[in-house]
């Protein structure tokens, strides 16, 4: 008995630790080509990209982009968390727990809320409504900043409240609470980020001081591209590697610890049931 307790006891963040790696690999691989190739011009890719069609050839606006592949990592990440969330609930169900049933139930919804939010852009479509009714321009107005902040204060609330009111009803590994702690800080930095993203052009000036201490090869490319997003009315490059890399970066890390939290706590459960 003493020998099957250890066992799994080694094995049973195997998961979670397996999904941080990937995450954390995804990340230090594309930030890798993206150093490489956007900003360095190794083997002058961006002017081979150029001869291939691409309008904008940097890998920061491919992999970061807008429903790109680290969006969709995180759409694939919180469905799976609130699908987690889901099996945790029927496990508890089975002990009669009702502080654990109770925390992943709101949990789970505070996840598919974000799933939501994340796939449809519920706060872009709210804060358009409600610019085009009160007459403001969408990108820089009052309706969009207070229609951003209070849809991230209600689901970071949502997402807080479990956690303050069950935390100390909760039996967990000490990594799991780690997991967690590290997705709540991630999503938080980067949802505050992105609702005050435009006071102040705070995303455009620290873009342009990543820029201004980075050795970008290709100066003249990036200028040029830069001026077309501004001429069709977006922002220069420097907002978008703020917007992009940085805050979809952010919220990779955020999905995919908290996934993490969730499936090493399920794994926990599932192992303490087979010891008894």
């Amino acid at each position: 008995m003493k020998l099957s307790k250890l066992l799994l006891r080694i094995g049973r963040l195997n998961i979670a630790n397996s999904l941080i790696l990937f995450t954390m690999g995804y990340l230090f691989v594309t930030w890798s080509m993206v150093f490489f190739i956007d900003v360095l011009n190794i083997f002058d890719m961006q002017n081979i990209l150029v001869s291939k069609g691409w309008d904008i050839p940097f890998l920061f606006w491919i992999f970061f982009t807008e429903r790109g592949p680290t969006e969709i990592l995180q759409w694939i990440f919180l469905f799976a968390g609130f699908l987690t969330c889901g099996l945790i609930i029927s496990k508890e169900q089975s002990k009669k727990d009702s502080n654990n049933e109770q925390f992943f139930f709101l949990v789970g919804i505070g996840v598919f809320l974000m799933f939501l939010e994340d796939t449809i852009n519920i706060r872009h479509i709210i804060s358009y409504s409600l610019s085009a009714w009160v007459g403001y321009d969408y990108y820089v107005n009052p309706a969009r900043l207070f229609t951003e902040f209070t849809l991230y204060f209600l689901i970071g609330s949502l997402m807080v409240y479990p956690l303050i009111k069950y935390w100390h009803h909760l039996i967990i590994h000490k990594k799991s609470w780690l997991y967690l702690i590290i997705g709540y800080l991630a999503y938080a930095v980067a949802s505050f980020a992105s609702a005050s993203r435009d006071l102040f052009n705070w995303y455009e000036k620290t873009g342009d001081f990543i820029v201004g201490i980075l050795p970008i090869s290709n100066e003249v490319l990036w200028d040029s591209i830069s001026l077309k997003l501004i001429e069709v009315g977006r922002g220069p490059l420097e907002f978008y590697l703020m917007d992009y890399l940085f805050e979809e970066s952010l919220e990779l890390i955020g999905a995919g610890f908290l996934l993490a939290f969730l499936l090493s706590y399920l794994t926990e459960i599932q192992n303490k049931a087979r010891l008894h």
